[in-house]
């Protein structure tokens, strides 16, 4: 993935090194560690992003998690700047309620605090073709993301799969 385009123009391009290696990454897990402001949030966003509209409509299905809600309004701020320049508005809608991201084509990216152990079972038995956590370190320890990973299925074939953090 080189670069975006929106109505002609370019409308995001990764970073050269961490940002290409981490979009381009074929591995089922990857964890792209930096310091503050360095685009991992972005980035993250657009490994989701880069797959909406390529036909795997309802089976491209994606959680984003940060370890409260509060913490998911710099997420939220961002993906709403992000998503504005990618997608037509009338096709892709940010229900604030749900906190979800909903396209017409079927796609949806669902964003959700992790806070608590028990916290799993919101989730138990979901299928999820994307999973991701941001600020990894914000967690005491690997048990949110193990269990989540449980969850990263999908009932229909050729639909990537994959698991993505960031972490400082």
């Amino acid at each position: 993935m080189n670069v975006v385009r929106f109505e002609g123009k370019v409308a995001w391009r990764p970073q050269a090194g961490s940002q290409v290696a981490f979009l381009s990454c074929p591995i089922f897990e990857c964890l792209y560690e930096g310091t503050r402001g360095g685009g991992k949030t972005e980035c993250l966003l657009m490994d989701f992003a880069k797959e909406v509209g390529k036909g795997y409509g309802a089976a491209w299905a994606g959680i984003l998690f940060r370890k409260t809600y509060k913490q998911l309004s710099d997420v939220i701020a961002k993906i709403k700047k992000l998503f504005k320049m990618l997608f037509d508005h009338k096709k892709c809608k940010f229900n604030a309620t749900d906190c979800s991201w909903n396209w017409d084509t079927g796609e949806r990216l669902l964003l959700r605090h992790f806070d608590k152990k028990d916290d799993y079972y919101n989730y138990h038995g979901h299928e999820y073709s994307w999973l991701a956590f941001e600020e990894l370190c914000s967690w005491a320890s690997s048990d949110p993301l193990v269990k989540m990973i449980s969850t990263v299925r999908c009932s229909r074939p050729g639909v990537p799969m994959r698991v993505r953090c960031t972490t400082n």
